[in-house]
């Protein structure tokens, strides 16, 4: 057996783009109620919704809890009905959970390669 190089070890534990943006979008659900002047309900929940988009991608960084991202489509979801059933929503607070939900949407759907070979689990990692 081979040891790997320090290049690949840095390789394999850099999260791919559609994880950093998950990250990202998660910060950015959970200062958003700050840069749009919500309150209330609708920003407990923005921030509430943040930083379990943040905790799914982290655990989603690893490649055989990848699937575990899907969760992530009930985020998605949740953010683009909120602004419609929860106070304290303002115009740009209501247009940027839609479009927050809508991005959350279409970055969790794709799969990525698998990088790694698990025996007989391989069908499992998604």
């Amino acid at each position: 057996m081979t040891p790997r190089t320090s290049t690949t070890n840095k390789a394999m534990m850099t999260p791919s783009g559609r994880l950093q943006m998950l990250l990202a979008l998660g910060i950015w659900l959970m200062f958003s109620p700050s840069v749009w002047g919500t309150s209330g309900r609708f920003a407990d929940s923005d921030h509430l919704v943040g930083a379990l988009v943040l905790t799914v991608a982290a655990i989603s960084t690893a490649e055989v809890a990848r699937g575990f991202r899907l969760v992530n489509l009930l985020f998605a979801l949740w953010l683009i009905v909120a602004p419609w059933v929860l106070e304290g929503v303002t115009f740009y607070g209501q247009w940027n959970g839609v479009i927050s939900g809508l991005l959350l949407f279409v970055v969790t759907l794709p799969r990525g390669t698998v990088r790694e070979r698990y025996a007989g689990w391989d069908r499992l990692v998604v």
